[in-house]
């Protein structure tokens, strides 16, 4: 070894060693730094328990969910930094919040102010009722406020012993609605042509871009579907306010033109028509309930918003549930399983936990299968979407059942339809809400070709190949095999669905088929088809699921998708200390960990075949 070499070699052990001297130092400062932080973080839990359990706080924001929240590492840290803490209340928490809350000598009443929420599914009310009600009948009482109803915000608020309004505010009544924009004409105009294989007479996902209106069997199907959801709708008014003709305050209407042109200025066409019992802003009401219940409130600027020196929902819930993944005492376990909105492959760069992916949903199956859990719950809102999705979480679902003998039983909350219905057929039990959307058994393809509008403005392809037909470019014209090929392969995935639906269902092809051709159909009606075993809620799902599994006192456990292996509560906890009392540190944890962040897996980009129900019913 040359003097120079040996030189080299002893100034890299000694840069190794100052290096190893240094980090350490910088780690240990790290690890106290963090432990300093979270220990003021305990101390200042948002968890604490106020002094009085007087009333209830339920401050909804944004909707009602179907899910405990999900959050991935950035998202908390992205919101730990905007400072950003709204209350995520979802229906089996508030449900339990009012079915506890019955028994406890200590809780009132239930104040809600529904404020900032948008809307409310039918579904999802229904759901609280039983719960309401028994709240009710022990003697307590609700009080809701908003600044203006909607319709479906209306509805849980008919459920309450006073609603409240302020003097400009209104109650917005608009009926059930199924509309769309068509959008041939257009595509026409720009020399931009669509192909859409189907399946399935009345798969109306392709309508808007072939047609410029809604096509009769679909506007029949729709006529039907709205009509029964306004009967639905109208049915829970009438029952929590028998004397309120709902009628006379549909938006446009004769009826609720005469009730503002008779009532007088300084008085409120809602109060007057019993659609709300009293006329008052909104620090009227705060303080109205403070002085009943002797509780104080204040403008909390966390929350945004007005707050009780009282319980809020997640400080009750959390009072009265140590641990809600996991009920029951039993060694037996029951999983649920979220599948909310619609299905496809995860973008590798969206850290979104919610989405029904088979990223985020095959583990969570894999982990049932390993642990041998005696069910599983799939709780499903969903339109559709990816048949190749689709099927990956029904084989996944397939693989359950016969490696550990469990049963499944689907939920179907606010819709499950086409994808969403693929999955279903490995059910043992199907039950759904009567306002559930389901059905749309069907398949469609679509594929925008702009070939005539690209030779106008003197953009050509040409090339050359040992397979023309190969060549599926928005540029080049759609040949007539590539057209028949797709449609071929769409007709074969539809063939396969109905063959899922007979053999799970028990039904003949030809019955199937009559019943497919992607129709829609609500719970009730689809129980009267056998597309679903009961009506019900996740009550009456929990219920088949013990016992199917033979297990009355199973845990119940929810399996939610994780962000992962290396984040955990732990994590949390640090990447909203480093949040709150740094926040140019917290931002560059932002950007290395976008940058840094492994591919899990490649994303489709493209799909050819689509199972999924696309009209909006709005209500």
């Amino acid at each position: 070894m040359s003097f120079w070499k040996f030189l080299d070699l002893i100034g890299g052990i000694i840069t190794y060693v100052r290096n190893f001297v240094i980090n350490a130092f910088f780690l240990l400062f790290i690890f106290l730094f963090f432990i300093i932080i979270m220990a003021g973080l305990a101390t200042t839990s948002d968890d604490s328990v106020p002094e009085t359990n007087k009333i209830v706080f339920v401050d909804v924001h944004s909707t009602i969910y179907d899910a405990p929240r999900m959050e991935s590492r950035i998202e908390v840290l992205l919101n730990t930094i905007n400072g950003i803490h709204e209350e995520h209340i979802y229906t089996e928490q508030l449900k339990r919040i009012f079915d506890y809350a019955s028994t406890d000598d200590e809780v009132e009443a239930v104040v809600m102010d529904l404020s900032h929420t948008e809307s409310v599914r039918l579904d999802v009310i229904k759901s609280l009722e039983p719960a309401i009600e028994k709240f009710q009948k022990a003697g307590k009482r609700i009080y809701v406020y908003a600044d203006s109803y909607s319709q479906s915000t209306y509805a849980l608020a008919s459920y309450a012993d006073e609603i409240y309004l302020p003097k400009l505010g209104e109650v917005s009544i608009v009926g059930v609605n199924a509309r769309n924009l068509y959008f041939k004409d257009f595509l026409d105009n720009v020399e931009l042509t669509v192909f859409t294989p189907k399946a399935g007479t009345h798969k109306s996902a392709v309508e808007p871009f072939n047609r410029n209106d809604m096509s009769p069997q679909v506007k029949e199907e729709m006529g039907i579907i709205t009509s029964d959801l306004w009967n639905l709708y109208a049915d829970v008014i009438r029952k929590n306010r028998p004397d309120l003709r709902l009628e006379n305050l549909l938006f446009g209407s004769d009826n609720l033109i005469a009730l503002e042109e008779k009532t007088p200025f300084d008085k409120n066409i809602y109060q007057e028509s019993g659609a709300v019992d009293k006329i008052m802003s909104k620090n009227g009401f705060y303080e109205h309930i403070s002085k009943m219940y002797k509780v104080n409130f204040k403008y909390s600027s966390d929350k945004n918003g007005y707050d009780f020196d009282s319980t809020d929902a997640e400080q009750y819930f959390n009072s009265i549930v140590n641990n809600e993944r996991s009920l029951g005492k039993g060694s037996d376990k029951i999983g649920v399983i979220y599948g909310l909105g619609e299905i496809g492959y995860q973008d590798p760069n969206d850290s979104n936990l919610t989405t029904f992916t088979p990223e985020h949903i095959l583990p969570l199956i894999q982990k049932a299968t390993k642990d041998d859990y005696k069910a599983l719950i799939l709780y499903l809102n969903t339109p559709g979407g990816s048949v190749t999705a689709s099927e990956d979480i029904r084989s996944a679902l397939v693989n359950y059942k016969n490696k550990t003998n469990g049963k499944i039983v689907v939920y179907m909350s606010g819709m499950a339809a086409s994808g969403g219905y693929w999955i279903s057929t490995v059910a043992d039990t199907i039950v759904a809400q009567p306002s559930t959307i389901t059905g749309s058994i069907g398949v469609f393809g679509m594929l925008f070709n702009g070939s005539e509008l690209t030779e106008k403005i003197g953009i050509h392809e040409d090339g050359i190949g040992t397979n023309p037909d190969a060549n599926l470019s928005f540029t080049a014209p759609i040949t007539e095999n590539q057209k028949k090929l797709i449609q071929l392969e769409i007709n074969k995935t539809y063939a396969n669905f109905i063959r899922l639906v007979s053999d799970s269902r028990k039904l003949e092809r030809t019955k199937v088929e009559e019943l497919a051709q992607g129709r829609i159909y609500t719970g009730n009606q689809a129980l009267e088809i056998n597309l679903v075993d009961k009506i019900g809620s996740f009550d009456t799902a929990l219920d088949e699921a013990r016992k199917l599994a033979e297990s009355k006192n199973a845990r119940v456990v929810q399996l939610l998708p994780k962000d992962d292996n290396r984040v955990n509560a732990v994590s949390n906890v640090i990447v909203k200390a480093v949040a709150r009392y740094d926040r140019p540190m917290a931002l560059k944890l932002v950007d290395d960990f976008v940058r840094e962040h492994p591919v899990v897996k490649a994303a489709v980009s493209r799909e050819s075949q689509i199972m999924i129900q696309p009209y909006t019913i709005s209500y």
